[in-house]
Parts: structure tokens; C-alpha cells; sequence
């Protein structure tokens, strides 16, 4: 039996979401008037030249090294430096299979061996001609360095690089999110052998990659100047898209407000994210500028404390799960930018008829839990990240919303740092968390397997399903996808059930940039990202 055999190879055709690439402008104000048209003409300036400048909102948490690199930010660089074998189709919500590196796959019957047919013609950035023997040099070094990413080629046994065009990828064992993970801004990279070989050191050339590059994508990485600004150059010799910017400049600008006056005064020529909702109105107010809101796979959640006395049961928590009203911070934090998620996964991740829906808004048994509790057990924590400003507009509607039932909820703020060591201490966890995140790749495994099993990454205050775990993870060594989406969506149930997970909005990216720049192109499974060799000025 072949599973796939093209040269746009499509997973899941049925998934859908809609793109809107709104530009929210407005003809208020005086174009005439002097303060406007210097303005305008600054913005004109900064966009036409050929170098773009973007910022960073606080300096990236790790190296923009692929095979360590396993947070936000950096995916601009990322994406942007390295290619890989394959990639999810560009300005689609629909992430179908599109060649990158591999210009064409097939996979066995068995669902054991991949056989890439590699792109010829294509360099590194230090000259060295991409072949096979790339393919398994950038594998064994993902597998050597052991990161976070890491898992995405565990189950790789050997790399056959014999014909130099050919990549032949053996598996251990069936893996259905396999092609997910090569397309994934996580996923690995293809680099250099001769620089892999050159720069090891003895980090496997951690240190090296900390300020250098290794890909073969349209820019490379030109300096780094930790904390203030990265640059990158056009690569002149790129095998795809040539660039119109031939310098890309971001800076670390920890203040959104500070962005917001750049952009709007032409320093800046774009806001990637975490745009406040209360900047939308003037931001659509100004005609030099234009909002894009994007599709991603980015959802928030609050997650649910089962060792809280009131949480402790699956029925209290399933209560609590209808006891939030999610249109009031749909309206209140995401006007246009959100849609209420009434699933386990996000949105449309898996077929309607496959997606357990968890029925909506009814308070009233909650409010007959709260009611017959003790004092002390009315008294709750509602915890939120620090760096994230929409996270605690939902902790205070959520306050607010407890206080309607006659609780009393303090809300804390808490930094990345002692949020990441709750899984193996959590001793100070709040009794209810307010976070957002995203998949590693489009399949249900990368959300689920990291955000909900015990020992995942995301998996804040271990809350244990046992048997939607083993559900999921014979979903991912299926053969087929349908047959793995069966048992994910069975997992999903149990999830679900567990009141754990409180699901609330599936997340757009909202980016604002220079009214004159075009060709925003953008991948739903790389928030914050766009793929730069593609903006250029209108006209240009």
C-alpha cells in the first residue's frame, strides 16, 4: 500500500480555516496636514529602501540554532535561514505537504522508509553544494545535541545518502506525524556538513551557531548582538524567491507601546505580535499603516490544578469548564482577532465529525458546587506568564466571573522561570492557569503528546489521562492517517472529560506594517513569522 506518492503531497484536505489578510485602514484625519504627510512620507522612505526594519518584543530566549531553538521569536530567523525537506503550503490555513529541499517523496507500505528526491543546485551559505549526505548530517547532529526537538527524529534508524540526490529515511517504527515534523518551524533544518564538520567544537556547534548560520535559505545570519539587534543579509546566490531587502534589521524593543510610535512614525516597519487590543483603534486609524490578522494554530487554555480541594473531582472540573463565559473575553481581549474553541484541539485539527465538541456556556452547576463549598475552598489563585498582557486581561475577567459565584480570586503573575518547574515542583502553582501556546506541527500528537501528557513539556500542573495517552500515541505510530486521527479523536474524548483543559480561543496573528510594504506571506504553523524574500514595497 503507498500512502503518498506526489510532488504536493496533501494531509488533511478537510481542514479549514478562514484567512484574512484584513487590511483595517480608515480615511480619518487630514492627509493634508503637515504632521501627516511628514509622517507619511518617513514611512514611504523607511519601506522603499532595501533594508527592513522588524523587532523582537524582549531578547529571544535561546540561540537561533534550529536544533536548540524551541520557543517564539527566533522562528523569524529561523525559517527565514534554514530550508528544509518539505514545508506546509504558504498563505494557506489548510497546512498541505508542498516540496521544499525534497522536491518529491514516497513512503513505503510499511510506513518505514521515506525516499526523498532532493533539489539539485542549491548552496549553503559557505558554498558547499546541498546533497543527501546533508540529510544525514542534519540529522545525526539534531539527535547528537538531544534538545527539545529532538524527538522529531528519534525514531530515524539511518539516513541511506548513497546517491546524492536521493535521501533515503529508514524508521524504526511507523510514525504518522512524521512529514508533519519535517514541515514543522521545529522541525529540522538542513546544514552545512562541511561547516558541521568544521565548527563542532566541542558542543556540536552550539557555540558556533550562537552567532552564525548554517542554512541555505534567502538570508543569512550577519550579526548578533545579544540583546539589542540581529541582522540578517540576503543571500545573493539563494536557489528560490530572490529578496527585494537586502538587510534585515531587528531590533529588541521590549515596550509595545514603543513599537506602536516607531511603526507609526516610519522607524519601524512592522509589529509581528502581541498587539494590545487597545492599540487597534489608532492603529486602524492611520493610513500609513495596515493590521493583518493571520490563521495559526495558536489557542489559549486555562488549565485546571487537580490537587485545588474545589478542582479536585472530574465532575467539579467539568462543571468549571461551562462555568466561563467566553464571549465576554472573546470581546473584551479579541475583538476580530479570536474565535471561541469549544474543542481539545485546535481548531479543525481534526474533521467535524471526528472533533469532540464540549458544549458551551451553563454556569449553573458550578454555582451549586461553589455554593455548598467551605470558605477556604472558595479562595482560589488565578496565574498567568508575566510577558503576556492578553493572558492577564483573561485572569481578571475570569476573577471577576469567579466572583459572580461567590468566590474570592487573587491574580499572580508569574515569570517563565518558575513556571517551566511546576511539572517537577509545584509546590507554588496557582489553582488555575491562564496560557497560550501552539503545536509543534499541524497534527493532533505535537499538541496534544506536549500540552497534556504527563511529562509534556506544556503540561503545567500533571493532570494524568492514562488512557487518552495510549490512545495518542498509537495514533502516531499508525500506518495511516486516517486510522491515526481515529485514535487521536478518541483521545480527545478523554481529555476532554478531564476537565483539566478549559479551552477558550483559537488565535489569529496580528501584525501590523508599513501601509506601502506587500507580499505578506505567512505559514499557519509558524506564528509570529512571515517569510521576508517575499515583502517588497508596492511597485517595486
Amino acid at each position: 500500500m503507498l500512502i503518498f506518492k506526489s510532488k504536493v503531497t496533501t494531509r488533511r484536505r478537510w481542514l479549514w480555516l478562514p484567512i484574512v489578510a484584513a487590511t483595517v485602514l480608515s480615511a480619518c484625519g487630514s492627509s493634508s496636514s503637515s504632521s501627516t504627510a511628514t509622517t507619511a512620507a518617513t514611512a514611504t522612505a523607511a519601506s522603499t529602501s532595501h533594508t527592513l526594519h522588524l523587532a523582537f518584543l524582549g531578547d529571544i530566549s535561546q540561540p537561533p540554532d534550529p536544533d536548540v531553538y524551541y520557543a517564539g521569536q527566533a522562528n523569524l530567523i529561523i525559517m527565514n535561514v534554514y530550508d528544509q525537506l518539505v514545508s506546509y503550503k504558504l498563505n494557506s490555513a489548510t497546512p498541505s505537504f508542498v516540496p521544499d529541499l525534497a522536491t518529491s517523496w514516497t513512503i513505503s507500505p510499511d510506513g518505514l522508509t521515506y525516499t526523498f528526491q532532493l533539489r539539485k543546485g542549491v548552496k549553503f551559505h559557505d558554498g558547499t553544494t546541498f546533497t543527501s549526505a546533508s540529510v544525514a548530517a542534519s540529522f545525526k547532529r539534531r539527535a547528537a545535541i538531544n534538545g527539545g526537538p529532538a524527538y522529531m527524529v528519534s525514531e530515524v534508524a539511518s539516513v541511506d545518502d548513497s546517491n546524492p540526490y536521493v535521501a533515503v529515511v529508514h524508521l524504526k517504527q511507523p510514525v504518522a506525524s512524521f512529514l508533519d515534523y519535517l514541515a514543522s518551524a521545529y522541525g529540522p533544518k538542513m546544514e552545512s556538513p562541511t561547516s558541521l564538520a568544521l565548527h563542532a567544537g566541542k558542543d556540536n556547534n552550539q557555540t558556533y551557531l550562537s552567532t552564525h548560520d548554517n542554512g541555505s535559505g534567502p538570508y543569512e545570519l550577519a550579526s548578533v548582538q545579544a540583546g539589542q539587534m540581529y541582522t540578517l543579509k540576503a543571500n545573493p546566490n539563494y536557489w528560490g524567491q530572490k529578496p527585494y531587502y537586502t538587510t534585515i534589521q531587528i531590533k529588541v524593543v521590549p515596550s509595545i507601546t514603543t513599537q506602536q510610535l516607531l511603526l507609526q512614525n516610519g522607524q519601524l516597519d512592522g509589529i509581528l505580535h502581541n498587539i494590545p487590543t487597545t492599540a487597534i483603534p489608532t492603529l486602524k486609524q492611520d493610513p500609513n499603516v495596515k493590521l493583518y490578522v493571520l490563521p495559526t494554530f495558536e489557542s489559549n487554555q486555562i488549565i485546571v490544578n487537580p490537587k485545588t480541594p474545589i478542582f479536585s473531582t472530574q465532575a467539579n472540573r467539568q462543571a468549571f469548564m461551562h462555568a466561563i463565559n467566553k464571549s465576554e473575553i472573546l470581546n473584551a481581549v479579541f475583538p476580530g482577532r479570536a474565535s471561541i474553541l469549544n474543542r481539545i484541539y485546535p481548531a479543525n485539527m481534526l474533521a467535524p465529525n471526528q472533533a469532540p465538541e464540549i458544549s458551551g456556556y451553563s454556569p449553573g452547576a458550578f454555582q451549586k458546587i461553589v455554593a455548598k463549598a467551605s470558605s477556604a475552598a472558595k479562595s482560589v489563585t488565578v496565574g498567568y506568564q508575566n510577558n503576556d498582557p492578553a493572558a492577564g486581561q483573561i485572569a481578571d475577567i475570569v476573577q471577576t466571573q469567579l466572583a459572580s459565584f461567590g468566590m474570592s480570586a487573587k491574580v499572580v503573575a508569574y515569570p517563565g522561570s518558575e513556571i517551566y518547574n511546576w511539572p517537577t515542583n509545584d509546590s507554588n502553582a496557582p489553582d488555575l492557569f491562564v496560557y497560550s501556546s501552539w503545536p509543534d506541527a499541524a497534527s493532533p500528537y505535537t499538541w496534544a503528546h506536549i500540552s497534556f501528557d504527563a511529562g509534556g513539556g506544556l503540561n503545567f500542573l500533571q493532570c494524568s489521562v492514562p488512557q487518552a495517552t495510549a490512545l495518542l500515541a498509537k495514533g502516531n505510530s499508525s500506518i495511516t492517517l486516517s486510522q491515526a486521527d481515529s485514535y487521536y479523536a478518541q483521545a480527545a474524548v478523554y481529555y476532554g472529560q478531564s476537565g483539566c483543559w478549559n479551552m477558550l480561543m483559537s488565535l489569529n496573528d496580528s501584525m501590523a506594517l508599513s501601509a506601502n510594504i506587500t507580499g505578506i506571506v505567512h505559514n499557519v504553523g509558524s506564528p509570529y513569522t512571515l517569510y521576508l524574500a517575499y515583502l517588497k514595497p508596492k511597485g517595486a
